[in-house]
């Protein structure tokens, strides 16, 4: 007989719990001086004496300030996440993993193999999967701890929990499990990671 086996772990430094489961200018124009031509009518009568020229005042030129640059927009802040989002990721993320089970043995199910691994923190929800990271876009786990789970997905909003559920249910398929009918229901959060492994039981 085989079952699969789900493990509340507590987070990665620590111990985990298991137990079993039932089975996305122009250049400006120039501006073109029209030449005008001026008639001048000539007065012949005698010049009067020549007034002497008053000093000129040496007036300095005025700089130029320079045009202001214009300020760039403003980008708008990402809205930080709540705890209580944070936790709502977490539960619908181990309710999906979950739902699936291995109805019957096949090469595809590598018994022993960890499958999930889940952790809530305080700025996101990682969730760690059996899944080539570069093949999906996702960051590659670091350390030795994640070498079932080597990719590695940051879970801050509902579009990147969508996109976790999906690789889910890719990688589930991938390892021979078929996800049950019935629906899975959110347990309570109680501050632990979650894992899921393949296991096979043998009498």
């Amino acid at each position: 007989t085989f079952s699969l086996q789900a493990t509340e772990a507590a987070p990665a430094e620590a111990g985990e719990v298991k137990y079993v489961l039932a089975i996305s200018a122009a250049a400006a124009e120039e501006a073109v001086e029209e030449a005008v031509e001026e008639v001048v009518e000539e007065v012949v009568e005698e010049a009067p004496a020549e007034e002497e020229a008053p000093a000129e005042e040496e007036v300095p030129a005025e700089e130029e300030a320079p045009a202001e640059e214009e300020a760039p927009a403003e980008e708008e802040a990402a809205p930080e996440v709540t705890d209580e989002q944070l936790i709502d990721y977490y539960k619908k993320i181990r309710a999906a993993a979950s739902g699936y089970a291995l109805y019957e043995a096949n090469d595809k199910a590598e018994d022993g193999k960890m499958l999930i691994k889940l952790y809530k923190r305080d700025d996101a929800v990682y969730c760690y999967m059996a899944l080539p990271a570069d093949a999906y876009g996702l960051d590659v786990a670091d350390g030795l701890g994640f070498a079932d789970t080597p990719a590695v997905a940051k879970v801050t909003c509902d579009e990147e929990l969508e996109k976790v559920l999906q690789l889910i249910d890719v990688m589930m398929t991938e390892h021979g499990l078929e996800k049950s009918d019935e629906e899975v229901e959110e347990r309570p959060y109680e501050g632990k990671g979650f894992g899921y492994r393949i296991h096979y039981i043998k009498d």
